[in-house]
């Protein structure tokens, strides 16, 4: 199912909460990144990093999450594709941010870090 398909069914199930938009061909870029399980202490973390979203634990908002974050994953991909094309394979990554690694699986996956030594930091500490 198309991104922006999901994204559409999904905002009624979110009691009309306000959900950013993102471009349209950003939503239809290929899946990349895939959710996990949605359970209330998942919720509760990206509930941290992203208040925006009202969230519950259930499919249909899991659905909308895998979407919402594979587009900004393509979106960041995208503007950085030319510098990273230009630097040779890293052998070690490092990654800052807020815990959930969406960024570091992602970039893993489209550009072939799996050979790579990969460590995350948590923005917390």
């Amino acid at each position: 199912m198309k991104l922006a398909k999901i994204i559409k069914k999904t905002k009624s199930a979110l009691g009309g909460t306000h959900l950013p938009k993102l471009s349209q061909e950003l939503l239809d870029k290929e899946r990349i990144l895939q959710a996990p399980p949605f359970d209330a202490e998942f919720v509760s973390a990206i509930h941290l990093i992203a208040p925006q979203f009202r969230l519950k634990a259930n499919e249909k908002c899991r659905s909308y999450w895998e979407a919402d974050q594979n587009g900004c994953c393509w979106g960041e991909y995208v503007a950085l594709e030319p510098l990273l094309n230009a630097l040779p394979q890293p052998r070690r990554v490092l990654e800052i941010g807020p815990g959930l690694g969406r960024s570091l699986v992602f970039f893993s996956k489209v550009r072939g870090w799996e050979t790579s030594e990969i460590h995350a930091y948590e923005g917390d500490g």
